[in-house]
């Protein structure tokens, strides 16, 4: 059996997540359905064989994490911006910037868990087959994207 070593989840190989990453990227590409959604998208529904009822279960999924993930990304970046006044302050103490610098890291970890828990409920919404061409789908937009950054 293989692991996610980052998050020690079993069964989770880092590729297959990796591509449901890559298709959540907010890059309008191939692939990609309104706002990114990529469960949303006629041709990667008929390409993967995505079901209706599939589809309505990960956008489930996505709109139940969205309102943490927003709430993370408030708080990360309210972290961040004490984190630069800090930098900037004459008056900051080295511990001070660690303890900021532990709030910015816990905030970033928080949402980055959530996100990825997220994203593996969506994989396990689809078979071993579906990965499977969603993977194909990443790849031919990764040579995509690798063919267009060297035409500049």
């Amino acid at each position: 059996m293989t692991r996610f070593s980052r998050f020690g989840l079993p069964g989770c190989p880092a590729a297959a997540l990796a591509v449901v990453i890559g298709l959540m990227a907010p890059e309008p590409a191939y692939g990609q359905g309104p706002r990114g959604r990529w469960w949303q998208d006629g041709t990667v529904q008929r390409e993967i064989g995505l079901t209706a009822d599939q589809s309505t279960r990960i956008e489930g999924l996505f709109q139940e994490a969205l309102p943490v993930l927003r709430r993370g990304k408030r708080q990360l970046d309210a972290a961040e911006r004490d984190l630069a006044r800090l930098i900037e302050s004459d008056d900051s103490s080295e511990s001070m910037l660690v303890q900021q610098v532990d709030a910015v890291e816990a905030a970033r970890a928080a949402m980055n868990k959530t996100r990825t828990l997220m994203l593996l409920r969506m994989r396990r919404v689809l078979s071993a087959e579906q990965r499977d061409g969603l993977d194909a789908l990443h790849r031919a937009r990764e040579r995509e994207r690798g063919n267009r950054s060297s035409r500049h």
